[in-house]
């Protein structure tokens, strides 16, 4: 699902459809959702796609304004390396738990 877009934009075209712009990989603690996403790196840098991966807990800041300059730094640096690949680990402790 994360190849295909990168590596086969001709199908999509021809099919008439947008690719997946991303995925959403869920589920309790110890269930290998990073070591998943570290398989799909080594997979994609293989293919010269770049890979970042942002640890949630590294962007939390205590001081106003300084967290969303990280991200704002972060995805922007993204932007120039597009077409890429963006992990976002521990995404709860960026968003709280919604319940």
């Amino acid at each position: 699902m994360i190849e295909w877009p990168l590596s086969y934009k001709d199908i999509f075209t021809f099919l008439g459809t947008q690719p997946p712009r991303g995925i959403l990989i869920s589920g309790p603690p110890g269930t290998g959702k990073t070591q998943l996403a570290m398989a799909i790196c080594g997979e994609i840098t293989e293919k010269g796609v770049p890979f970042y991966r942002l640890n949630g807990p590294e962007i939390v800041s205590s001081l106003s304004g300084q967290s969303e300059e990280k991200l704002r730094k972060f995805f922007e640096e993204v932007k120039e390396a597009a077409p890429a690949v963006v992990f976002i680990d521990e995404l709860d402790s960026i968003a709280g738990k919604r319940e």
